[in-house]
């Protein structure tokens, strides 16, 4: 029988009656999903932040809407320092950094008589609050009276509307917009009431534009940092990429920019977003305000398998284990969610308070490690790798929402996601239009799907690929193969990067290279390098299988090569790659 699964051979379901709940994970295994640890007061020190990388950290992400940039400076220094001291399993990690950008916000102004004491006033339901952008009113805020400083509130909201403030826990009616800076409004849910918190207009088009002042002094400031990616924030639009380019200027093309989708216009324009885009991130906390709350598991599945499509990265981020900033343990529910993120196609997760302020950091990144783990043995990942053969058209064609294999494969549409849900669906694979199957267009994809095939067929213990720019790394961790994919690069800002790509274990080759070898000695060199850490990881075993992808002369763009190898588990190859 084909190593790739016919229709009918195998299905999701019978896959998952065979899990096996009390087999511990084989040791053989690394995590394959990349963790982003956001870096706060208790992680900042380079003793925290080389535990945090020994114990499974890939990203260090900042949070710039905290902080001064000569803190996030010193931030940054410790984690280039932890990452030269850190050697989980007796490899150095590269650790990338993100600059995670404050982004276009609305929020509330100071309660009056902050500074004599009052630091919050209840708001009760069914009272009338007047809502005003008049600077005057600014340090005025009151049960009474609210000041927002989004000038443009009034002509965007329409009677009837609702204004969410803190997270939601309180909002507003619109009743009477009055003039071009106040509107009257009912307190339909009440609560307490500090300064400086945020505003959502989930009803509403916010125009606000997609970079503040602040956020391209940010923009500019992580470039001296040499910061391998961008969470830009609140990105509504395609053109917001557009404009975060514009000020990055040449230094676009070596900086990964990732949107986070937090908004309903965000989730609409996804497909354009995606296309413009390095990666998306799958923000939950605003988008939990902005759509219905029961939406936003449709939202993660739907944004999650667009990517997958597109063949690009995705995050899912906020309140993963929330409860662990203050707990040892998660809860079940939370735990269930890491899982059913990495179980849904997530590339990355993500922790931010657990990390960043609370008590058991690294109680968290290590059962997020093993959660990761476990929910990875329960990926399909043989049925997966025939769907995206069959369905993923090479490059983004795929996310054509009128034509092509995305009518096949994410029938969850963006519509059904900002809508009310019909009570049957009607969904039925056998209804569905089967298009023809898609042939890879490019030479590095088609020798991707080989070597992700042979893994497959001989059940390898490792892919080892060789890469300049990461780009043949990232067609492979499209087909989301079993065996983890060991990237050995030259470029140390592409081996960081390539945290973002699930299976992807980077590794940075320091020696340049040498006119006095010949480039067949350097690609065994590399091949060695990356064999020995997969003995350090406990990948490998007597007579262990790995398939190696390689170019047929050095320089990017030359992929075409796929070679099998056996080695023993200490990693010394048994076929010579070569032979003399």
């Amino acid at each position: 029988m084909s190593s790739l699964l016919e229709p009918g051979e195998a299905c999701p379901l019978i896959h998952m009656t065979n899990l096996r709940v009390f087999t511990p994970t084989s040791d053989r295994m690394g995590r394959n999903t990349g963790i982003i640890c956001t870096i706060g007061p208790v992680t900042r020190e380079v003793p925290a932040l080389v535990d945090l990388i020994n114990t499974g950290m890939n990203i260090a992400r900042m949070n710039f809407s905290h902080g001064s940039h000569d803190y996030h400076a010193q931030t940054m220094a410790n984690v280039r320092e932890a990452e030269k001291q850190a050697r989980p399993f007796g490899n150095k990690r590269p650790v990338a950094i993100a600059l995670d950008t404050k982004g276009p916000e609305i929020r509330t102004g100071n309660l009056k008589g902050a500074g004599e004491g009052y630091s919050e006033v209840k708001l009760e339901a069914g009272k009338l609050i007047t809502v005003s952008t008049n600077k005057a009113h600014y340090a005025e805020c009151s049960a009474e009276l609210l000041y927002v400083d989004y000038a443009n509130i009034v002509n965007v909201m329409e009677v009837g509307q609702l204004i969410f403030v803190d997270d939601g826990l309180m909002s507003l009616r619109v009743k009477e917009k009055k003039d071009g800076e106040t509107m009257i409004c009912e307190i339909m849910n009440g609560g307490a009431l500090g300064s400086h918190k945020g505003v959502n207009l989930p009803d509403s088009k916010v125009d606000l534009p997609a970079l503040s002042e602040r956020d391209i002094g940010d923009l500019k400031f992580g470039l001296t940092q040499n910061i391998e990616m961008i969470f830009a924030s609140f990105i509504r639009k395609a053109a917001d990429i557009v404009a975060i380019k514009e000020v990055l200027g040449e230094a676009a093309s070596r900086i990964k920019i990732i949107s986070k989708i937090e908004n309903k216009e965000g989730i609409v324009n996804i497909d354009e977003i995606i296309m413009i885009s390095d990666g998306i991130m799958v923000a939950r906390g605003d988008m939990g305000i902005e759509i219905p709350p029961e939406k936003v598991f449709l939202a993660q599945k739907m944004i999650i398998s667009k990517c997958n499509l597109a063949g690009k990265p995705v995050i899912c981020a906020t309140q993963m284990l929330e409860s662990m900033t203050v707990n040892p343990r998660p809860t079940r529910a939370e735990a269930s969610d890491v899982a059913n993120a990495v179980l849904d196609g997530a590339d990355c997760v993500m922790l931010s308070g657990e990390t960043a302020k609370g008590k058991y950091p690294l109680e968290a990144v290590s059962i997020m490690n093993s959660i990761c783990r476990e929910a990875e043995v329960a990926w399909f990942h043989s049925q997966y790798f025939y769907d995206i053969r069959r369905y993923g058209n090479t490059g983004l064609g795929a996310l054509n929402p009128s034509t092509g294999p995305n009518k096949v494969c994410s029938t969850l549409q963006y519509n059904q996601v900002l809508t009310p849900s019909p009570r049957l669906r009607n969904i039925s694979i056998a209804n569905l239009p089967q298009p023809s199957l898609p042939y890879p267009q490019l030479i590095a994809e088609s020798t991707c799907i080989a070597a992700v095939d042979a893994s497959f067929a001989m059940n390898c213990s490792c892919i080892v690929v060789l890469s300049t720019t990461g780009a043949t790394a990232a067609l492979m961790s499209r087909y989301r193969p079993l065996a983890p994919i060991i990237v050995v690069t030259r470029d140390e800002r592409v081996a960081r990067q390539l945290h973002l790509f699930r299976g992807c274990f980077p590794l940075y080759y320091p020696e340049p290279k040498s006119p006095e070898i010949s480039w067949m000695e350097d690609v065994d060199a590399r091949i060695n390098m990356a064999v020995k850490a997969a003995g350090n990881m406990g990948a490998l075993v007597k007579d262990s299988k790995i398939v190696t992808v390689t170019g047929w002369k050095t320089g990017a763009g030359s992929t075409n090569t796929v070679r099998t190898l056996t080695v023993d588990e200490k990693g010394e190859i048994v076929t010579k790659y070569y032979q003399k």
